[in-house]
């Protein structure tokens, strides 16, 4: 409190941020942009989403193929909804990807100005940088689309409207994060109980709790099996995998944390899990670990993807660790005095060099640069009529997603378990199937036998070059079409 300055109200850093964020904004857009017209956007999970709006904002709420079940029961994400009217407009996926950056900006603007209210123009400049260029939120946007972005961004307003004595706003703010996916639950729990500390939040606190704890239980055991088809007769649970070297079951994974946590966190660290800690708590200089127990309000969500074994669920380039990073920089904002102020010149020189890696690395030159059969890809999209069932591949598939029926034309590698869970098939029924064999044959291992059986049974070649082909099957092809 005693470091703030009463006159900077639009001063420099007003200024500065202001036109940091016009950049960032801009920069994250256009990149956005070019890596989906380059066809390194995904179907998983660009398509999914993109195909979840068209849908809703068709009438057909939440209604996924490529999910094979109506999205809310994969997550609970009613949210989401709101996004839909992009839909209405002319090139919506371009639309996300630009709503999406602006979600990010968002987030450090609220941050900057929650700063404002506590600390003067240089550290409050200093919290904002970090915010915005911190890797989770920064870089994470190069990992296709995702809610996490605008629920982060609700959360960072709702602690700022909280911040100014309008507990009504900032409950409406949760609640809207709290709709935007079934672990939002694992942030605002902790959050509340935080703020319960305080004797001028306790109330708000507690019902914030309460409110989260019994949205997550509802979501979790009501909610999402109502929409959710059953699983295969004696499969395992396909989250349980990322975490088998805790144990077989849910019970063994908790008797390893609760008997053996430093044994559990030895075998879950590794060098990039290391390096991403590195790089979220240098955003703010460390000052989030000055912030009292605010920054405990992470821990949940964070241990729980810290503890998974799929290096994705904690690495600082995708979308998992997003919604922790408002209450990482709100502590953030509470310990500045006591770090970024006693050591200036090292924690600038951190916070600067936080950002050049996360400039760095959303500037990923392999996820913009054109393929060398990009013109044979973008000829097989266009020959695709418009609602025409089709299936795809990753890299290409969420330009096709606008439509009712969209799927991947082989089992894909990486969601095997996914597929074995829910009996998913192995091949795609759709009646045009789109190959490229030219790239990541490891993602769908038999996509090339299934290719030449379609081939072999008599489908129709309506397309062939540099390595990619369409496809047009009937009843009768696919039935003949066998793979060995």
């Amino acid at each position: 409190m005693d470091s703030k300055d009463p006159t900077d109200a639009h001063g420099h850093s007003h200024r500065v941020f202001v036109r940091l964020c016009a950049g960032a904004f801009l920069f994250i857009t256009i990149l956005s942009l070019i890596r989906h017209h380059t066809f390194h956007s995904s179907l998983y999970d660009l398509g999914i989403f993109h195909q979840v709006l068209w849908n809703t904002a068709r009438g057909l709420p939440f209604a996924s193929s490529i999910k094979h079940m109506n999205y809310l029961g994969d997550h609970f994400s009613p949210s989401l909804a709101l996004l839909a009217p992009l839909e209405w407009l002319p090139y919506p996926m371009e639309w996300m990807l630009a709503a999406q950056a602006l979600a990010e900006v968002l987030i450090a603007w609220n941050i900057f100005l929650l700063a404002r209210r506590h600390l003067n123009e240089r550290l409050s400049l200093l919290i904002g940088i970090g915010t915005l260029f911190c890797p989770p939120l920064f870089v994470s946007t190069l990992s296709d689309f995702h809610p996490e972005m605008f629920m982060a961004a609700a959360l960072a307003r709702g602690l700022y409207d909280l911040d100014c004595d309008r507990p009504l706003h900032g409950a409406l703010w949760f609640l809207l994060m709290l709709g935007g996916k079934e672990d939002a639950a694992m942030v605002l729990l902790p959050l509340g109980l935080v703020l319960a500390t305080e004797s001028r939040y306790r109330v708000f606190g507690l019902v914030l709790a309460v409110v989260a704890a019994v949205w997550m239980a509802l979501a979790l055991k009501v909610f999402m099996p109502a929409f959710r088809p059953p699983a295969q007769p004696g499969a395992a649970w396909f989250y349980l995998g990322r975490y088998a070297h805790l144990g077989g079951s849910v019970s063994e994974v908790f008797r390893s944390l609760l008997f053996h946590p430093l044994r559990s966190l030895g075998a879950s660290l590794t060098l990039p899990k290391a390096l991403t800690i590195l790089l979220i708590f240098g955003s703010w200089g460390f000052a989030s670990l000055f912030g009292g127990l605010r920054a405990a309000a992470a821990l949940p969500l964070a241990g729980a993807h810290f503890l998974s074994m799929r290096e994705e669920q904690f690495g600082f380039g995708f979308h998992y660790l997003v919604t922790v990073m408002p209450v990482l920089a709100w502590a953030a904002i509470f310990g500045a005095p006591r770090i970024l102020d006693r050591r200036p010149r090292l924690t600038r020189c951190l916070i600067g060099v936080v950002a050049i890696v996360s400039v760095i690395q959303r500037f990923d030159y392999p996820q913009h640069h054109r393929w060398p059969h990009h013109a044979a890809l973008r000829e097989a999209v266009s020959v695709i009529p418009p609602d025409a069932p089709v299936c795809v591949q990753n890299w290409f598939g969420a330009h096709l997603s606008g439509r009712p029926f969209v799927e991947f034309c082989s089992l894909w590698k990486i969601e095997k378990a996914q597929y074995q869970y829910y009996g998913w098939p192995e091949f795609s029924s759709a009646t045009w199937q789109i190959f490229d064999l030219n790239i990541y044959p490891e993602q769908f291992p038999r996509i090339h036998a299934r290719n030449q059986a379609l081939r072999d049974a008599g489908a129709v070649v309506v397309m062939d070059r540099d390595g990619v082909s369409v496809l047009r099957v009937d009843e009768a092809v696919l039935r003949r079409a066998t793979v060995k």
